[in-house]
């Protein structure tokens, strides 16, 4: 299966950044509904904010939601 994805891409990587923002527009769709995530994306900066934690990045939604992911860890580790 990994061979058949891929091949798939080998084509160009227009196609799978097409994909890719797809994707991260959908995973941020599921957030905002199910979370109620307040996710913006300007064209300097991503801005992600799910239960009173903040992240931004000027890399993209998906980066922002990483940044996101390590705020979370960091207040895990200082609560612990």
């Amino acid at each position: 299966m990994q061979a058949d994805a891929t091949a798939r891409y080998r084509q160009g990587t227009s196609e799978w950044f097409s994909l890719h923002r797809a994707l991260v527009a959908r995973i941020a769709q599921a957030l905002e509904s199910d979370l109620s995530a307040r996710i913006t994306d300007r064209f300097d900066c991503a801005r992600v904010r799910i239960h009173g934690i903040s992240a931004t990045s000027t890399m993209g939604v998906a980066a922002a939601l990483q940044n996101w992911c390590v705020s979370v860890e960091k207040r895990l580790q200082v609560a612990a």
